[in-house]
């Protein structure tokens, strides 16, 4: 019994610290596709969670950064760590929702439930960003990127 105690002030310790306003879509079970211009059309539900927290996933550590201070380093921004509380969110999630947070999609790739059922561990990733449409339609922006790396051999 005291676990729990001590679960829920640390939810409520981190929601303070780290509460970020995100939404939750829910994908329906209505989808419907124009077969002559390609365009489908889904429906979702949109739950708003007032303090989820937020926090990157990893912090990644730079040799020469290593070399200078041990301390310092730079946080991977694609990735991030969403911890709901249960009291905050009734429904239940599935990898086919996504989170709206600061404009931006973000999918999940893993749903983890902490051991006392009191709150969801979701690892997400950017995705695109979402921008709102004419008749309160939903529209994704996706951004694609590319690293080219050119290499010279030197025959001897």
């Amino acid at each position: 019994m005291r676990s729990l105690k001590v679960t829920k002030t640390i939810l409520y310790k981190f929601k303070r610290q780290f509460g970020q306003r995100i939404q939750v879509f829910q994908a329906g079970d209505q989808e419907t596709r124009n077969y002559q211009t390609g365009v489908m059309l889904r429906t979702y539900t949109i739950t708003n969670v007032e303090r989820a927290i937020v926090m990157p996933a990893r912090l990644v550590r730079d040799i020469a950064w290593i070399q200078l201070n041990r301390e310092l380093g730079f946080f991977d921004f694609s990735t991030k760590v969403i911890i709901i509380d249960r009291a905050d969110f009734a429904g239940t999630l599935d990898l086919n929702d996504f989170i709206n947070f600061n404009d931006q999609r973000w999918e999940i790739k893993e749903i983890t439930d902490t051991e006392d059922s009191r709150a969801y561990l979701l690892i997400v990733e950017a995705m695109s960003t979402l921008r709102a449409a004419p008749q309160g339609k939903l529209v994704n922006d996706l951004n694609f990127g590319q690293i080219v790396t050119f290499v010279r051999n030197a025959a001897i």
